[in-house]
């Protein structure tokens, strides 16, 4: 292995390190994020008591809530921009080392258009291998992923809120 093939390894190497720790920091936070907003919407929502300082205690942490899970989403978003690139670089070297799991998995994301385009760059030898993992591995990857969830997810616990907010402010006036 040449001196280039060295830094490119060491390049792989830590770019995969990266995209790995990325994922771990975003569901880390949503770990912590997701429960306090789910306790306070428990807590909250079971309120039988119906006043100005109930109704104030839901608005405020309900906006408070709301702020959390914005600020995390926004976040998530940036880091997952951030890894995008780091995966990027990483299927810019695999061809350089002779590696493959990376354009594996992005070739089989792929629509059956993005797919011809993508042969179309390659050499006979490469089309042929990821046409036999195409054959063999069909609807692999399903359309819903973890980057989407956050989308759902972050809507869902949004939508409680409002609808505790709401609801809270019509029986208390």
């Amino acid at each position: 292995m040449d001196k280039r093939q060295e830094l490119l390894l060491e390049e792989y190497k830590l770019c995969k390190s990266r995209v790995a720790r990325i994922d771990s920091m975003i569901w880390q936070i949503a770990g912590i994020v997701f429960p306090i907003t789910l306790a306070g919407l428990g807590l909250l929502g079971v309120v039988s008591q119906h006043n100005f300082e109930t109704f104030f205690t839901v608005l405020v942490t309900g906006v408070g809530s709301i702020c959390l899970l914005l600020t995390w989403y926004f976040i998530s978003q940036r880091w997952y921009a951030h890894q995008k690139i780091t995966l990027h670089r990483i299927v810019e070297i695999e061809p350089q080392l002779g590696f493959w799991i990376f354009r594996y998995n992005r070739y089989l994301r792929l629509s059956q258009e993005e797919k011809k385009k993508f042969l179309e760059t390659l050499s006979p030898e490469e089309k042929e291998q990821l046409e036999e993992l195409s054959a063999k591995h069909k609807n692999l990857f399903p359309n819903f992923t973890f980057r989407n969830s956050r989308k759902a997810i972050t809507a869902l616990f949004i939508l409680g809120w409002v609808v505790l907010i709401v609801r809270e402010m019509i029986m208390t006036f």
